[in-house]
């Protein structure tokens, strides 16, 4: 049984400056500093629903009409080159396994390409395109492994909110994947752009469930010792904190 490495509070307080930093450009919008502020939530959400997750997933699945035994690979992001959906599609493709299926949740420009792919390659039946939709924690509930294929990232929510879910994580070593997701306890990391290595390490995952249930149950327990309340609160408050700065009315309140 793997188990998770002791979390490391500087490490990951250092990961939160370098995100907030990056987003701060955009914090100034107040509609981004509420998408902001649901995410964290949703974190801390879905790390603390063990005991709901099975219920919600069967539900999905059977509302999207999946089987039970269907083994659902997930990718929540955004149809763009930055993550490399196309990849994730190929490497996937090299699956054969009937059981398995790929979701795909998002928009974005390369929607067209990777729906002309799935037709040219008879996927129809296992490949999905969701688009973009408001049921993420359902669709992870229901899920079996995460996958992103990105070519570059910060540090991506999306990582987070799968792990918090219980979910193994296939990703790609770039941006801040690393440093939540050690590859062999969490998941399994392969390098940027190389097709084969994502393709088996999807099919290490598919071939031993014990493997998938132990990686998921460590990717939870990382997530919820990352992701407890102080450190949503902090987080939380350290969003506001930018939008204000960035928008002068820290300068205005002080002035007033």
């Amino acid at each position: 049984m793997l188990s998770a490495a002791p979390f490391n509070g500087s490490r990951f307080a250092g990961w939160c400056f370098r995100w907030r930093s990056r987003e701060r450009s955009r914090l100034a919008s107040s509609g981004y500093t509420a998408w902001s502020a649901r995410r964290w939530f949703l974190i801390a959400y879905l790390s603390k629903t063990i005991g709901e997750a099975w219920q919600t997933g069967a539900h999905w699945r059977e509302k999207e009409h999946f089987d039970r035994d269907a083994i659902l690979f997930t990718c929540v992001g955004r149809l763009e080159p930055q993550k490399n959906p196309l990849l994730l599609l190929q490497a996937f493709a090299a699956l054969k396994d009937p059981r398995i299926h790929l979701i795909m949740m998002g928009e974005g420009s390369l929607r067209e390409q990777l729906a002309t792919y799935i037709r040219e390659h008879g996927l129809e039946r296992r490949v999905h395109l969701l688009g973009k939709r408001n049921e993420v924690p359902e669709c992870l509930a229901a899920s079996d492994v995460f996958v992103l294929s990105s070519n570059w990232e910060g540090n991506p929510l999306a990582v987070m909110e799968a792990m918090a879910a219980g979910l193994p994580v296939v990703g790609t070593t770039v941006g801040g994947i690393p440093e939540l997701v050690e590859s062999g306890q969490q998941g399994i990391l392969v390098p940027p752009g190389d097709c084969a290595a994502f393709t088996d390490a999807m099919r290490t995952l598919l071939n031993d469930p014990e493997k998938r249930a132990a990686m998921g149950n460590a990717a939870r327990v990382r997530a919820t010792a990352a992701f407890n309340v102080e450190r949503m609160a902090q987080g939380y408050e350290s969003i506001y904190r930018a939008a204000l700065a960035a928008s002068g009315l820290a300068n205005d309140a002080a002035a007033a």
